[in-house]
């Protein structure tokens, strides 16, 4: 047979027993750590073309190539027994394989574990009592310092997310926000779980894009979905978030291919300033309330405090960070019936998000209480002064509100469209700023 056929090089290539189809994806078998790692769609061509014998190898044009990967996503030879892949119980690590219902470290090539298939590794080993007191610690141990003040609620809080996203747990259906404003030290953890877990399993889909087109094609093999967004757009279709978070069974549109049936199995979690607005949530008894898992970032660290070598630094301290997360998810969570405990503040924010007061009710209170309106010159404010002013309002009205500035003005425009009052930008007290003509603070 001719080596440079098509023929020979799929018969070769399938011999090999090195790629796997999972999710309509490539995967390769690393033999060494008995587990298949997944292919990004930009390497596919490169690993095929490199498991081809040097001596015919120049010979391949890339079309083959190309004719060769079709063929292997078309072969039911090359796709994985989903019954057995990733079992929910088993979490995959460096060092073995950890049982997470009793945290025993098995072997790799243990009987117990012989029919089941992994999709990926956790790049960190789980170490013992006695190794965990000698691991080094200490600019981890700062950071929950500093970052998060030493509250013992938000560490468990912080440690029990960590260690939850790492598996294939499904059943606490959250989503999780860390919110905070910049110099907090929440950006540090998007560095650290990619790491942890691999980039190719890592997305950075933004809630408000993942019904776009191919959107949800991008969370198929995602183990985790890692949105920074800061000036978040609402989000309108709550139903495909929701759908996500409960791993319902979806359909994916893929660009230029046939579309996959699929469930989801990535972790949601949401950095930023503030949580992003749900927009057509008509769930009643506000179903989407018990799916919010919030960390507050309250502590911002000055220039002289920075480290600004941490992300650097919490890389040597992987194993360490690594196991005291599943040991804090194992007691505060999954033998906890999968709720997370969250502390007070984060329980009243979410009360105060989920508000049966709509925001703009109380943005409406605000204005028949302080504000007066009229066409002569005096009545003018800038949104600066008006926002101030609503959110001592709030306060001295015992209220909740995590309004932003920016809503705030959105909302303020939709009620005063018809009372005549304009947005615009003026100059008033030797400043020169946006603001509203048509309205005046008063008491």
């Amino acid at each position: 047979m001719n080596k440079t056929s098509f023929q020979y090089i799929y018969k070769h290539i399938k011999e090999k027993n090195m790629l796997a189809v999972y999710k309509g994806s490539l995967y390769l078998k690393n033999e060494k750590e008995q587990f298949y790692k997944l292919i990004p769609k930009e390497k596919e061509k490169n690993t095929v073309n490199n498991m081809i014998n040097v001596e015919v190898r120049d010979k391949i044009v890339p079309k083959m190539i190309i004719s060769v990967i079709d063929k292997l996503y078309m072969d039911e030879d090359f796709k994985l027994d989903e019954k057995n892949i990733n079992p929910k119980h088993l979490l995959n690590v460096k060092n073995g394989v950890l049982d997470l219902e009793n945290l025993q470290l098995l072997p790799k090539y243990s009987d117990k574990i012989e029919k089941y298939i992994f999709t990926y590794q956790i790049n960190a080993n789980y170490l013992s009592e006695d190794e965990l007191d000698e691991a080094k610690q200490e600019n981890f141990i700062k950071f929950l310092e500093t970052s998060l003040e030493n509250d013992i609620d938000k560490v468990d809080l912080f440690l029990s997310i960590l260690g939850y996203v790492l598996t294939d747990f499904k059943e606490a259906r959250a989503m999780f926000f860390l919110i905070g404003s910049t110099a907090t030290g929440k950006s540090v953890i998007a560095t650290f779980l990619t790491k942890l877990i691999g980039e190719e399993y890592i997305t950075g889909l933004t809630l408000s894009n993942i019904s776009k087109q191919f959107g949800l094609n991008e969370l198929k093999n995602s183990r985790i979905n890692i949105s920074t967004e800061t000036n978040t757009a609402p989000i309108k279709d709550t139903g495909t978030l929701k759908a996500i978070i409960s791993c319902d069974r979806m359909f994916a549109d893929q660009k230029n291919k046939e579309g996959i049936n699929f469930r989801p199995t990535c972790k949601m979690i949401q950095i930023g300033n503030h949580v992003p607005e749900l927009k057509n949530d008509n769930d009643e008894g506000n179903a989407f309330k018990d799916r919010f898992v919030i960390l507050k970032f309250n502590n911002t660290i000055s220039k002289e405090d920075r480290n600004l070598e941490l992300e650097d630094n919490l890389l040597l301290e992987m194993d360490f960070i690594f196991t005291i997360a599943i040991n804090t998810f194992k007691e505060k969570v999954m033998d906890n019936n999968f709720i997370f405990p969250q502390p007070e503040e984060s329980l009243r924010f979410i009360e105060s998000y989920f508000d049966s007061t709509s925001d703009l009710d109380k943005v409406n209170m605000f204005i028949n209480s302080k504000c007066e309106f009229g066409t002569s010159n005096n009545y003018r404010e800038y949104i600066d002064d008006l926002y101030n002013s609503y959110l001592k309002y709030i306060f001295d009205e015992k209220l909740k509100s995590d309004l932003t500035r920016i809503r705030f003005t959105k909302i303020l425009e939709e009620l005063l469209v018809d009372k005549g009052v304009k947005k615009s930008r003026f100059r008033k007290d030797n400043k020169n700023q946006y603001g509203f003509i048509g309205i005046k603070l008063i008491g």
